[in-house]
């Protein structure tokens, strides 16, 4: 399975631990067992920076240091994705056009509307969690949950295309990639007792699984750059259903933590 994570690692992020050997289609496809803890890897360096800029009392250049750290990280890799959705889902244009559109390289209107709103939606999260003392484990159970939502996508809707790299990882998925993404969500949750984090991965995953059903039903599957797309919205939908779980919970008088 080394070879499996290195090729995840590779795949999702820039950081050095590159696999130079052959991608065959089993293991890039069962590579996406390890991509939730990849989404972890990610989520701590990202939070990392957050907290050492949170150090200097500058709450919003902490939250887009933060924001900074996870593009580089990942490569912009996922963004990418997102920006190829725009185009071609928000074009309306039917089905065929559309997957022509994300297939296209250039950059178009809608890609540049929709990833300037979702940068600034996260930016105004950030900028929500990191004054509370369980923001370090927020960042990272969103990571956690984006990439375990680009697993249940790839596992769960069929594939718009019969070739390219949404079609490849699809072949060999496996449910215990599931299992696995939960696992750790469940011993983030843990950690300190933040139960609000099961709450928000409720109800982001009823938002965002509604969102791929209806991308699905349009391009009749998900495509690569959706899956892309699905996990850069779900770190957004995830922190957003957090931030107004914690704020109901507080409203009511009840902890957000369970010790």
């Amino acid at each position: 399975m080394w070879k499996e994570f290195r090729i995840a690692v590779s795949f999702l992020t820039r950081l050095p631990l590159p696999y130079k050997g052959e991608w065959d289609e089993r293991s890039f496809s069962r590579s996406s067992v390890f991509f939730p803890l990849v989404g972890l890897i990610i989520g701590f360096l990202t939070a990392l920076t957050a907290a050492v800029f949170r150090l200097t009392g500058q709450t919003m250049l902490a939250a887009v240091a933060a924001l900074v750290t996870a593009v580089v990280v990942s490569g912009g890799i996922h963004l990418d994705g997102f920006m190829d959705m725009c185009d071609g889902v928000f074009a309306s244009r039917g089905r065929e056009r559309a997957l022509e559109i994300m297939k296209d390289s250039r950059v178009g209107s809608f890609a540049v509307l929709g990833v300037v709103m979702l940068m600034l939606l996260k930016c105004a999260l950030y900028c929500a969690v990191l004054p509370e003392r369980w923001f370090f484990t927020a960042i990272l159970a969103a990571f956690v949950f984006s990439r375990f939502m680009m697993v249940y996508c790839i596992l769960g809707f069929p594939s718009a295309r019969e070739t390219g790299l949404g079609a490849t990882v699809k072949k060999y998925v496996s449910k215990p990639a599931l299992l696995w993404g939960l696992l750790l969500f469940l011993l983030l949750c843990l950690w300190h007792g933040f139960y609000p984090l099961l709450i928000a991965f409720a109800l982001a995953f009823l938002v965002m699984y509604a969102a791929a059903a209806g991308i699905s039903r349009f391009l009749y599957g998900l495509t690569g750059d959706i899956y892309g797309a699905i996990a850069e919205l779900s770190e957004a939908v995830f922190l957003l259903f957090l931030v107004l779980t914690v704020s109901v919970l507080g409203g009511l008088g009840l902890p957000a933590a369970l010790f």
